[in-house]
């Protein structure tokens, strides 16, 4: 199995979590998820999350910071 980074959004406002639900036409459709993706070949994981971000809310991430644990198994 290949192995490959990803990255993830956890956005919270007023103590609520926002989850996005999944295409129905793709893998696990209409399961729920904190919106994200895989990191391409020379992305850094900043770029990465506001690419993500982007694509699937069309929102523009002004802000990011680092998980407060770094969940990497490398």
């Amino acid at each position: 199995m290949d192995k490959f980074d990803v990255v993830a959004a956890i956005i919270m406002k007023n103590g609520k979590y926002f989850i996005a639900q999944r295409n129905r036409n793709k893998h696990m459709g209409l399961s729920w998820e904190f919106p994200g993706g895989k990191v391409e070949k020379g992305e850094t994981f900043e770029i990465a999350l506001k690419r993500e971000i982007k694509e699937e809310l069309n929102i523009c991430l002004l802000y990011t910071s680092p998980s407060p644990r770094d969940l990497s198994t490398s």
